[in-house]
């Protein structure tokens, strides 16, 4: 696993290669599409009905296990103690985007990992200056969609992103979504 700042604002992070091939080997998106009765829709406020989540518990308590023992690891990186990880895998589907957006204030931190190779184009794009106009939003970071790879952002107010772009028929992007606490001092 690497974990580097995107910028000095020390916020937020490329991560790279952050879970073990034994787990990436039990996720298939394919599989997953296929068993609807472990799928739930996610309405995200943007594109309704176009991002679902897995509730196969299993997968997800073991990655939620493998995160509890790296989160020594990330906060040592980060420079901020994380816990309570909660993981979600989330697939999205043709018609889904995301509108630039701050993430709701109880959110504290959040890591999403890319579980496909897809369009790198696909990955989550941060801004600054967004002032609620998409026309004036600038580009802080745009994540690139690696396969094992993804972001974790210390969410803070002005920490804009999103993903702007419309999925189109017959494409998805997986992801791991992991909710993190910070600890309290």
């Amino acid at each position: 696993m690497r974990i580097t700042p995107v910028d000095d604002k020390n916020n937020l992070f490329y991560v790279e290669d952050f879970y073990t091939d034994e787990l990436l080997s039990r996720i298939d998106i394919n599989e997953f599409l296929n068993d609807s009765d472990n799928l739930a829709i996610v309405n995200n406020g943007n594109a309704v009905n176009t991002r679902q989540s897995l509730r196969r518990a299993t997968i997800n308590n073991d990655l939620r296990k493998y995160t509890l023992t790296k989160l020594e690891e990330i906060s040592s990186l980060i420079g901020v103690e994380v816990m309570n990880p909660t993981v979600n895998i989330w697939i999205d589907g043709p018609g889904f985007y995301m509108g630039i957006h701050e993430d709701n204030p109880v959110i504290q931190s959040s890591l999403q990992i890319y579980l496909t190779n897809d369009n790198e184009n696909f990955g989550t794009k941060f801004y600054h200056d967004f002032q609620h106009d998409h026309r004036n939003a600038t580009l802080r970071h745009a994540f690139p969609y690696k396969f094992n790879c993804g972001y974790l952002m210390l969410a803070e107010p002005g920490q804009w992103h999103g993903y702007p772009i419309t999925l189109k028929e017959n494409e998805y992007r997986m992801t791991s979504y992991t909710y993190l606490q910070k600890a309290d001092k």
